[in-house]
């Protein structure tokens, strides 16, 4: 969901102040080797880029004019290429979205926080809450992890937002929980989406998802 504010609006700071920190230990934290010993790694986060920002340009629904909801493929990328060059990818992403449509750039942070930082956290979490559990079933990784992982950051997006809407008393809150039930009609077809993806790479193409453990879920 993106938002379109106005500069007096108290948006601006505490989204911009956890933002840059955040992107600043990403560019620090992430394994460039690791992404530039594969043209194909390069080229998939390449098109990411572009690809996720068009998505987010072509399907996204305007409420009230100010409140954007759109699909959301992080999750699928937090799986494959992890949580810090996500964070990275979904920022560019964002730049690009920017560049393209009418969103004011003084609200870019908060749709960073929102539609990038949140579901890739939530993505990695459950991640973490799988790998320490001594579950081997595949479907546990590409359902569990892509389908109702994804429906779950879907929620937790537009819960944060309207918790941050609400701590700052910003004007946006009451419009945006008039149509919070668009969060749950859109948590399934995210998950549908990135499930979807994630099952056909899992069996396809498993070397691209840096967070798949094939000897683990395949057994060899």
């Amino acid at each position: 969901m993106f938002i379109s504010v106005h500069t007096q609006d108290l948006l601006l700071y505490l989204p911009a102040g956890l933002a840059a920190p955040l992107l600043l230990f990403c560019l620090y934290r992430a394994q460039w080797p690791s992404l530039f010993q594969s043209n194909a790694r390069v080229h998939l986060a390449a098109g990411s880029c572009l690809s996720l920002g068009l998505l987010w340009k072509m399907l996204a629904l305007n409420i009230n004019d100010i409140f954007l909801l759109s699909l959301n493929f992080v999750v699928s990328l937090s799986l494959i290429f992890g949580f810090f060059f996500t964070i990275i990818i979904g920022a560019i992403s964002l730049c690009f979205l920017h560049l393209i449509s009418p969103l004011p750039w003084e609200n870019i942070a908060f749709h960073f926080l929102i539609n990038v930082t949140v579901p890739a956290s939530v993505a990695t979490l459950s991640l973490v809450i799988l790998e320490r559990t001594a579950a081997k079933n595949l479907f546990l990784y590409t359902l569990g992890l892509g389908f109702i992982g994804a429906m779950a950051a879907s929620l937790a997006s537009g819960l944060s937002s309207l918790a941050i809407l609400y701590s700052l008393n910003s004007t946006l809150f009451w419009p945006t929980w008039d149509h919070a039930q668009y969060f749950f009609l859109l948590a399934f077809p995210q998950g549908f989406c990135n499930g979807m993806l994630i099952s056909a790479l899992a069996i396809w193409q498993p070397e691209l998802l840096k967070t798949f453990d094939e000897k683990r879920w395949f057994g060899h």
